[in-house]
């Protein structure tokens, strides 16, 4: 699933994969951040997932 700003934005351009819309009154899609334990950017990830949770 790809958003459609990636699409306008012409994320396809150059390939053979074809983009075909998805009819459902109940399409959703969650997102999820990941990083390693001992990574330096630990507490800016943090802020970024609360950002994205409340934004």
């Amino acid at each position: 699933m790809l958003p459609e700003m990636a699409l306008d934005a012409g994320i396809l351009n150059g390939t053979n994969v074809v983009a075909r819309p998805l009819k459902s009154n109940n399409a959703n899609r969650e997102i999820a951040l990941v990083w390693r334990k001992n990574s330096p950017r630990g507490d800016e990830f943090r802020l970024l997932a609360e950002e994205l949770r409340t934004g």
